[in-house]
């Protein structure tokens, strides 16, 4: 049995480190920023990863560009909605009017204008989703959905590399936690046929779409 004393030592614990955590980014902020503009991806991993585990080893991170002049730092789920937790804690204590926005699980961004894909295992890809389009199924009333995408043109990858560019476009879209939230599974739909076309809508649409069956459940697509 797990006692009061030990749970509210565990919190304070986890409350001093999220203090400290936020301490050192200010006196980091503009190494930070200035490592975003001439430094590299290693860089940055080497200041801001050994911080982000000091928190917890369960959460990750992505800092970058954000909006026109501001900077993003994003703690990633890994997977996991009930990091959401910890998160929120994080996130109530940070700092305000830095320049800087902050979010749970990585957020919802624009890829009408393409993006770069590229994995642990050296697969590269620069990806136009101009030409993708979908269908969804849902189920429990819009509870959650299955995603079928067809791209047009094939992806230059193989089948896993495929799968991970499709599931990366959509939580491009959705953001991280809506996508855990709602999807299921996302499927690569190879050769569509003329009846699948005629349902299937621009890829451009995607959250948009969500967004109206989440407001009116009960609606199929």
């Amino acid at each position: 049995m797990t006692s009061t004393h030990s749970l509210q030592g565990a919190v304070l614990m986890r409350g001093g480190a999220i203090d400290q955590f936020w301490e050192w980014f200010l006196a980091s902020r503009r190494r930070l920023e200035t490592t975003l503009v001439s430094g590299s991806a290693r860089d940055l991993s080497e200041i801001v990863g050994p911080q982000i585990r000091l928190l917890s080893e369960d959460i990750g991170w992505e800092i970058g560009p954000s909006g026109e002049s501001g900077y993003g730092l994003a703690f990633t789920l890994n997977g996991n909605l009930e990091n959401l937790a910890l998160i929120g804690e994080i996130l109530r204590a940070a700092p305000r009017e830095t320049g800087w926005r902050f979010s749970a699980g990585r957020p919802r961004r624009d890829v009408s204008g393409g993006f770069v894909f590229h994995n642990k295992r050296g697969q590269r890809l620069d990806v136009d989703v101009s030409e993708w389009r979908y269908t969804l199924t849902a189920f429990d009333g819009g509870a959650f959905f299955d995603v079928h995408i067809a791209t047009g043109l094939p992806l230059q990858a193989d089948e896993r590399g495929i799968q991970q560019i499709l599931s990366t476009a959509v939580q491009m879209m959705l953001g991280e936690a809506e996508m855990l939230r709602v999807i299921d599974r996302v499927e690569y739909i190879v050769d569509p046929d003329a009846e699948w076309d005629s349902r299937a809508s621009p890829f451009s649409s995607l959250a948009d779409h969500i967004d109206s069956l989440r407001a009116s459940p009960g609606e199929r697509e």
